[in-house]
């Protein structure tokens, strides 16, 4: 039976899954970033819209000149924090783009390892199937022989007790009583045992 299976590239592998993950990382902080300005956006055209609603509803009621110069400059302020929030997010987009690049290329590193890790578990289920057969063909060789070797016992035994006479005498008494006889016809005598 082959060895277990173990990929001679599995310490590489593993370096380029941890650079996948830290790539992954990075491009989750900046997209985290960016969402938090873009939430931010959202938020001041939101208070800048409930800000307009408010400041038109006091002036129905009456003529609020001091109002109206602190209003105009809240609502400056807000369209500059949202301008800059927006500039802030343009700022990240090469960062963005980067570390986007830095993970597809840490993916097509780690693609190309896991390729040769299936390649060569192919090629180790190729090898161990081989083996096995050869196995089982060597297995089957023996248990072939040894129905063999069962059949000619059988045929001995069969033909042992083939020769056995009628007086249920085995082969070795009856060669010793023929030898006996033969002696006696040539007249030699029959050395006993």
């Amino acid at each position: 039976m082959p060895k277990k299976f173990k990929f001679s590239l599995e310490a590489l592998l593993r370096l380029r899954t941890l650079e996948e993950e830290q790539a992954m990382q990075e491009l989750g902080s900046i997209m985290q970033k960016i969402n938090q300005a873009k939430e931010k956006v959202k938020e001041l055209e939101i208070q800048y819209t409930q800000e307009v609603k408010k400041f038109s509803e006091y002036t129905k009621q009456g003529s609020y000149s001091f109002y109206y110069q602190s209003f105009e400059r809240f609502l400056n302020r807000l369209e500059n924090l949202k301008k800059q929030t927006e500039v802030y997010i343009e700022s990240l987009q090469p960062e963005l783009e980067e570390k986007r690049k830095k993970l597809v290329e840490a993916r097509k590193k780690k693609k190309i390892i896991e390729l040769l890790k299936e390649k060569e578990w192919q090629q180790y289920n190729k090898k161990r199937k081989k083996q096995e057969t050869q196995e089982l063909f060597e297995l089957n060789q023996k248990n072939k022989l040894k129905e063999k070797e069962y059949e000619y016992f059988k045929q001995d035994q069969a033909i042992h007790k083939e020769i056995q006479d009628e007086s249920g005498e085995d082969l070795k008494s009856r060669q010793e009583r023929e030898l006996r006889e033969y002696y006696r016809e040539k007249g030699i005598p029959f050395p006993e045992s």
